[in-house]
């Protein structure tokens, strides 16, 4: 099917209190999983007018919120995913962690099936009845499915189904050189009679709900926003990022807007002043070099299989990164709100990063690989990698500067002879508090990083109470020579 015939309908897939699916869909994989389509698609509109996301990209939506909308449970759900991704109809790819399933549309098999379905109909069905009206709506007040499956074959044209009386519904299939059983095991050749003999229960809108919708779907929808203007600088460092292979938002969405607008301050030294944490970038300036150097050092972390970090899905991870979310993303969780500050300096290579480094505390390092293996390998023998030993080495590291500089507010260094492998104990159990005890989300990373030394770590110690609680000065009494306080007493 023609992509600008298939776009004309999108329009259609998209109402709050009605499903519109297409009779191709329906008969093909079932009412459920036409259902399951009409909503997931009419998401994917809303967020394409909202401006999140463009026309092809990746969306996500979560089963849970699929199943408010559509009451099909995430058993059904699975399976419908299942079947649309062996079709082709849908692309499903997890992404990020914890993973998530982000869904892509195939707009080329998507239009096959309805031009397949259109040609079925003008063969076996409504031959020698193309006079007959085409009906646009219908209601099933008893849930039953064979009342809507039968009546859409009668035209092309997508049904209407009311979200609110909408219930559960059989499964046909039709597309076949062979006859295949319909509704109630009757066959495609018999539709079209017995529909005749024994008509389904229609009800005709009245006039003000056909306004009411015809209101809805003539709505225009948000408008784009107006063209930024882009200097030429700015263009310039657009430009080498695509060069590199990386994303760039289309330039009618306000991610892009938001895109130049962080360029413009990141040359001004706008974009990190009064951000916490970024106290040594407050109103520091960028040159365009500098900006292409981090550019080139992100791009060869996402790239480029010869350097850190190994190939794997965080590497996948940063290749769908955005511009916008490499100079400033405050929402990310990943450790690192600026990947531009990150790679200003270039990334190791693999074999830099497999070269073991000195260990500058053995009794530490050793009492945290001994935790390592006890509590997240069990009773397995099993060996570091290079990489994980080095996690090891710089754990321990890390522990004891952050014990060496919190010393004399902590109660361990009073109440308990050892507190450095003390402090090993607590910092493993630490980090299974952060994954809630799933250990199979706990890579030797997390004994290092900069997430669990400065947010996980102390929130953990000053919940144990092991933390001592910040002093309080009193003064005493106040001496109060008319309103002023002249002293203490």
């Amino acid at each position: 099917m023609d992509p600008v015939v298939f776009d004309s309908l999108e329009s259609e897939l998209s109402n709050a209190s009605y499903w519109k699916v297409h009779k191709a869909i329906a008969l093909k994989f079932g009412l459920s999983t036409a259902v399951w389509l009409a909503e997931l698609r009419a998401w994917q509109q809303y967020l394409i007018r909202q401006g999140l996301i463009d026309y092809d990209e990746p969306f996500y939506c979560s089963q849970t919120e699929l199943t408010k909308r559509v009451d099909l449970s995430a058993w059904t759900q699975t399976a419908i995913i299942k079947k649309l991704t062996e079709v082709g109809v849908i692309e499903v790819e997890a992404q990020g962690l914890p993973r998530r399933n982000y869904y892509t549309f195939n707009r080329q098999v998507y239009g096959d099936l309805i031009k397949e379905y259109e040609l079925a109909v003008r063969k076996k069905v409504i031959e020698g009845n193309s006079s007959e009206g085409e009906v646009t709506s219908c209601e099933n007040p008893a849930g039953n499915p064979e009342k809507i499956s039968g009546l859409s074959q009668r035209n092309s044209q997508p049904i209407i189904i009311n979200k609110i009386i909408m219930n559960e519904e059989e499964e046909t299939s039709f597309f076949s050189n062979e006859k295949k059983n319909g509704p109630a095991g009757r066959s495609l050749d018999s539709l079209s009679s017995d529909s005749d003999k024994h008509p389904p229960k229609l009800k005709r809108r009245t006039k003000a709900e056909k306004m009411k919708q015809n209101r809805a779907q003539l709505l225009p929808l948000k408008p784009n926003p107006k063209p930024v203007s882009i200097p030429s600088t700015v263009q310039g460092l657009l430009s080498y990022w695509e060069s590199l292979g990386l994303k760039l938002p289309a330039k009618t969405t306000r991610s892009f807007a938001k895109t130049v607008q962080a360029l413009k301050w990141l040359r001004t030294g706008r974009l990190f002043t009064d951000r916490a944490g970024f106290e040594a970038f407050w109103d520091r300036s960028f040159s365009t070099e500098e900006i292409k150097q981090a550019m080139k050092n992100f791009s060869l972390a996402a790239t480029d299989p010869n350097y850190e970090p190994q190939e794997g899905t965080y590497k996948q991870y940063l290749r769908k990164i955005r511009l916008s979310e490499f100079l400033f993303n405050p929402f990310s969780r990943n450790g690192s709100k600026s990947f531009f500050i990150s790679y200003l300096e270039p990334p190791k290579t693999v074999k830099e990063a497999l070269k073991r480094i000195p260990d500058e505390h053995p009794q530490v390092t050793t009492q945290i690989r001994n935790w390592w293996k006890e509590n997240i390998c069990g009773s397995l023998s099993v060996k570091p990698t290079p990489k994980q030993e080095n996690d090891f080495r710089k754990a321990s590291v890390r522990l004891m500067e952050f014990f060496e500089e919190n010393k004399g507010n902590l109660w361990l260094t009073e109440l308990v002879q050892s507190p450095e492998l003390e402090m090993v104990r607590m910092l493993g159990e630490c980090i299974l508090e952060s994954v809630n005890g799933d250990t199979k989300k706990i890579t030797t990373g997390f004994f290092c990083s900069d997430l669990t030394f400065g947010e996980r770590f102390p929130s953990y110690l000053f919940s144990q109470g092991v933390a001592k609680p910040e002093e309080k000065v009193c003064y005493g009494l106040p001496v109060f020579k008319g309103k002023e306080i002249v002293g203490y007493r």
